[in-house]
């Protein structure tokens, strides 16, 4: 495997390990010490915010495939400033709308939602110029700055204003967005003497960047749509109490992006330069190996909230279930997502992730008219991305996935919940691992064999 793709996974999970402490904390620390309501106000608008992205049409995504591959200090500066500008003019007039609209129907979330626009998809702008071109010490440094800033000032309001309006929180997760995409801006004009320009507009470098990052964009979109969906059910048939439990259980499976979202971000760029059908084929069940081993986190997990947060405990079931989709989502989206893209094959992308999205709605509706549930939407989930999975594997014949890898998946999909669900924590703990090791040493030995190289080579550099 590459030795950029090794490095820039470990810069880029160094960042989420830091990242994830300040995750940790405030998932701790806000649903222990906030009323209920405002920890749901809260998680409404980051509920909200999770389809900011949506707003920029694709332009984002143009960029991210336009550079993709390439080294950042050769590219053509002039061309680069003037996306910058027109990106920047673009997300204003969007943001403007959008808090008209809010101002309209008296909706402060929808206000907050538009002041959002601007400062998160120009950092964006940025974050995603650094992943397509294998700039990841740039990226770590501001996934770090990102979540430092938002810990360091909700807590602020947590301990020392000791506010408990869920708004207040809120405005200076905004703040933090504003500051980190001022700093990523001064990077990029003072590393590449960017001209300084904020009126330059071009409808030309708009129409194709938005042309050919809208099939891409169309594509996350979907995705969002799919891992929102249960939310947004469950905001609409049940109360704020189900709501907030249902949003802690999602915040607890996020934790996991320490370690998901290292492989989703350099595997695009690794695709894009490596050709040899063999080392896709490895880095493939690698990463399937990876994806088992992530899940065991929910024990720990588990613990902590029954400890620290008692209140919470109901959201525990759901939280299994959703950890459980992170074993396959790690897979679908570090590799097949991946794929798709540096094979410029966004449209099936898209026509695929329709196809999940429509299953996923019948499956959420039906899981909850036969349980009633908060769980139910967990349930419908985790069974809409074992559909994606299987819609993504025949698009891609020349990945070896046979009896050996079905199998494995299958094996230790069904250990998880069985160790999950029916057992206390530290002997599921045991049980699943000891399951892990055993059933990866019997059927993906060479892969286990050649990520465990990898580790150690790492570790003694």
């Amino acid at each position: 495997m590459a030795k950029s793709l090794k490095r820039g996974m470990t810069v880029v999970m160094a960042a989420n390990l830091i990242n994830m402490v300040f995750s940790l904390l405030n998932t701790i620390l806000l649903p222990r010490f906030l009323p209920v309501p405002a920890y749901a106000a809260l998680k409404t608008y980051m509920l909200y915010a999770g389809y900011v992205g949506v707003l920029h049409l694709g332009f984002l995504d143009g960029i991210y495939l336009k550079y993709g591959g390439k080294d950042l200090d050769t590219l053509d500066r002039d061309n680069l400033a003037l996306h910058v500008s027109t990106a920047r003019l673009f997300q204003l007039a969007v943001t403007l709308s959008v808090v008209t609209v809010g101002f309209v129907i008296h909706d402060p979330i929808v206000v907050a939602f538009g002041l959002t626009v601007l400062p998160v998809n120009m950092a964006d702008f940025f974050k995603f110029l650094y992943q397509a071109c294998g700039e990841f010490s740039v990226y770590g440094a501001a996934l770090c700055g990102s979540g430092a800033s938002v810990f360091i000032l909700q807590m602020l309001l947590l301990f020392g204003l000791k506010r408990g309006d869920g708004m207040a929180y809120v405005g200076v997760m905004i703040v933090a967005y504003v500051v980190v995409w001022v700093i990523l801006e001064i990077y990029i004009r003072r590393r590449l003497k960017l001209a300084r320009s904020y009126t330059r507009f071009s409808f030309t470098a708009m129409r194709e960047s938005i042309g050919s990052g809208l099939p891409l964009m169309l594509g996350n979109l979907s995705s969002i749509v799919l891992t929102g969906m249960d939310r947004w059910f469950i905001k609409g048939l049940m109360d704020d109490t189900a709501f907030a439990m249902y949003a802690f259980a999602v915040s607890v499976e996020g934790l996991l992006n320490v370690a998901v979202q290292p492989v989703c971000i350099t595997m695009y760029n690794y695709f894009c330069r490596e050709t040899d059908r063999e080392k896709v084929n490895q880095a493939h069940n690698m990463v399937m190996i990876l994806g088992a081993f992530l899940v065991i986190a929910i024990f720990p997990a588990r613990f902590v909230v029954e400890w620290l947060v008692p209140n919470y405990v109901d959201a525990i079931p759901v939280a299994i279930l959703l950890f459980a989709t992170q074993m396959l989502y790690v897979l679908i989206k570090g590799v097949y997502v991946n794929l798709y893209k540096a094979e410029k094959r966004q449209g099936r992308y898209f026509r695929r992730l329709l196809i999940v999205i429509v299953a996923a709605f019948a499956l959420n509706a039906g899981m909850w008219l036969l349980m009633h549930t908060k769980e139910a939407f967990a349930v419908g989930t985790l069974a809409a991305v074992v559909f994606w999975l299987v819609l993504c594997v025949p698009d891609f014949k020349q990945l070896r996935f046979g009896f050996r890898e079905g199998a494995y998946l299958i094996v230790m999909m069904t250990a998880y919940l069985l160790c999950a669900f029916c057992l206390p924590t530290i002997p599921g703990c045991a049980a699943y691992l000891a399951a892990f090791a055993l059933v990866t040493v019997l059927l993906l030995r060479k892969d286990l064999r050649t990520a465990i190289g990898l580790i150690f080579s790492r570790a003694k550099r």
